[in-house]
């Protein structure tokens, strides 16, 4: 189990602090956004620490690959190739990308061509020609689903995998986060087991995002779902800021706790 933390649930303190808290909880990593890898003396920090990076958020909103203008989205891509080398550079395993947040921004063509249609048209065109420029990488650009009510567009794990099965890049994946498929009323086992081998990344986070182990999720259920199809990647945290150490080492154990059972359960299965 490599269990990560997001820098955001740390609070306002250096990055040299939030990496100490970190290690001190139990983590093995932590998951830093791009606005952070912009400031060279959290690189050299970052470095020095020897700590690994699960996932760096890529913060990609205005302009996003679903813009309404192909200039936008050129920009967009550009900076995903950017962002892709930053957390290349710190030994990141994944980018995080959101395609596009809240509503549409391409104009509708219905009834010749659906906007759901033309949207996965221009996102397949655009991860396609990110996957040429990332291919040499060592780092998989991971598109997120997130819930209705953040995005219009991909809320459903099944379709991420569906959309890199289209791609066939190795550095094109998708993920699973707990907190949107609970609420999306979506069964997160199932989801897992139906991204399959496009499952880059895994966010965790109990009910309104709170630490696992503190609301009505089945991480049992979760992790024996990771078990049974063999995954080996991150498990980034995502959660409401934590009050300290202690609340976090509490469910970090309560994760690895879960192990066992989880690996009986496969084994049993």
């Amino acid at each position: 189990m490599l269990l990560s933390c997001a820098e955001q649930m740390l609070g306002d303190r250096s990055l040299e602090d939030k990496i100490g808290l970190v290690r001190e909880a139990g983590f093995d990593g932590i998951d830093v956004r791009m606005v952070t890898l912009t400031e060279a003396a959290n690189r050299r920090t970052l470095s020095e620490s020897g700590l690994p990076v699960g996932a760096v958020y890529s913060q990609l909103r205005d302009p996003c690959l679903l813009s309404r203008s192909s200039a936008e989205r050129a920009v967009a891509c550009d900076r995903v190739v950017e962002y892709a080398e930053a957390a290349a550079a710190v030994g990141a395993s994944n980018l995080i990308v959101v395609p596009v947040f809240g509503g549409p921004r391409l104009p509708a063509f219905d009834p010749v061509v659906p906007l759901v249609e033309l949207e996965t048209a221009v996102l397949l065109t655009g991860l396609a020609e990110i996957a040429e420029r990332v291919a040499d990488l060592p780092v998989t650009v991971t598109i997120e689903p997130l819930n209705q009510a953040e995005t219009h567009f991909l809320t459903d794990p099944t379709r991420g995998a569906a959309l890199c099965d289209a791609i066939g890049s190795p550095r094109i994946a998708t993920m699973v986060d707990t907190y949107h498929c609970e609420r999306e009323a979506q069964d997160i086992p199932s989801k897992i087991a139906a991204a399959g081998d496009q499952l880059a990344l895994l966010h965790l986070s109990d009910t309104e995002r709170r630490l696992p182990g503190t609301g009505r999720i089945d991480f049992g259920a979760v992790l024996a779902a990771l078990h049974e199809r063999g995954y080996r990647g991150w498990m980034g945290l995502e959660c409401r800021p934590a009050d300290g150490v202690d609340e976090l080492r509490r469910s970090v154990n309560h994760l690895r706790a879960l192990l066992p059972a989880a690996a009986a359960d496969r084994r049993t299965a």
